[in-house]
């Protein structure tokens, strides 16, 4: 079977499905619509227009993929896949609707919906999107939600699926001792962007910190607000007790995850988390802001480490709390583990989507 991706260059969430479907024996490639910054390991074809050097120091304008078409459409002639998979709807996906493949995939993936919904000029185009497509993969239930209710898709073309995570890769059997006693050890792994709120947690560290309760915490990654949450670091007197690590390679995070038994997140929105799966499989305690879809992850129902979102206070009191008891029960931690093999494995979710590629293609159904 061949399969053509398309999505960002530079776009993390797709090589999961790209390694997955490649080791399966498929005919895998990818339309990137903006410089590479990632090595995909398969044929990745140019689509993106202008100087890639700009795109490096300027990022990229929407505008531009209205452009990229024209070179897609040229490639997707003569790739002449039986799948096209888009990734991030605003992106590869208004691609894919321009190319209007008849067997289109598309994956949503939480913030490409999430900050678009209140957009009018967004509204009607990714109605037109949704509905080209003939399959739509969203990565929560609370984002199927969303496409039903706000783009009026038929349900019958949502399919709830998240990329999940190499559970194995994250496993950490934890011993009662690893549990006790350990003082709060804090790790973030989520990008400096707005969505994620880091704010809040800086401001929860400094809250902390006047209450002279004790704690370690390191930030992985970078984005746009990183510089702001260093100044406010240096400042406010923080810098000893916070890292920076910048962006650290996924197969070295288990590793550090190890060092740590405390996994914050102050994200207002999102989709099914892949931090917040591999935090949970790697046996930290999760302490993540009170939104849907991590309340989704837990059966839907909140837990005693959520804190709504904004709310550096709440923030500082669940940490003060954890602090205070010394120890984190292990029971919490075997259940978010069995939460996470539950509707987190990356193999058995990739089956899933395998399945929607042979329903589309049924030359390839057995």
């Amino acid at each position: 079977m061949k399969i053509c991706f398309i999505s960002n260059g530079s776009f993390i969430h797709v090589k999961p499905y790209i390694d997955f479907f490649k080791i399966r024996g498929y005919d895998v490639s990818l339309i990137a619509i903006t410089p590479p910054t990632i090595d995909f390991d398969i044929p990745v074809y140019s689509a993106w227009v202008g100087n890639s050097d700009k795109y490096k120091k300027n990022g990229y304008k929407k505008w531009t993929y209205f452009f990229s078409v024209i070179k897609a459409k040229k490639l997707i002639r003569i790739l002449n896949p039986d799948i096209v998979h888009a990734h991030y709807v605003t992106s590869g996906g208004l691609v894919a609707w321009i190319l209007n493949h008849p067997k289109t995939v598309l994956t949503a993936h939480g913030s490409d919906v999430n900050t678009n919904t209140g957009s009018i000029f967004w509204k009607f185009l990714l109605r037109l999107i949704f509905n080209q497509a003939k399959i739509i993969n969203v990565v929560s239930s609370d984002l199927g939600k969303k496409v039903h209710q706000s783009f009026n898709v038929p349900t019958q073309k949502i399919v709830n699926i998240n990329v999940g995570i190499d559970y194995n890769k994250y496993f950490i059997q934890r011993s009662e001792l690893d549990t006790k006693s350990l003082g709060l050890n804090i790790i973030c792994n989520r990008s400096f962007e707005a969505v994620y709120d880091h704010q809040t947690i800086f401001n929860s560290l400094k809250e902390l910190k006047n209450r002279n309760i004790p704690f370690k915490a390191t930030f992985l990654g970078d984005g746009s607000t990183k510089e702001q949450c260093i100044d406010f670091a240096l400042q406010n007197d923080l810098n000893k007790n916070i890292v920076f690590l910048g962006k650290v390679n996924n197969n070295k995070q288990p590793e550090i995850f190890k060092q740590h038994n405390i996994y914050i997140s102050a994200s207002l929105s999102d989709g099914t988390s892949l931090s917040l799966l591999e935090a949970m499989t790697s046996g930290l305690l999760p302490v993540v802001s009170n939104i849907e879809a991590n309340r989704l992850i837990f059966n839907g129902s909140s837990t005693p480490y959520m804190f709504n979102p904004r709310d550096y206070m709440k923030l500082a009191d669940i940490l003060e709390e954890i602090y205070r008891n010394g120890n984190i029960e292990q029971r919490v931690i075997l259940d978010n583990q069995s939460i996470v093999a539950s509707i987190g494995d990356r193999t058995k979710n990739m089956n899933l989507i395998d399945s929607i590629y042979k329903n589309l293609s049924p030359t390839y159904s057995t």
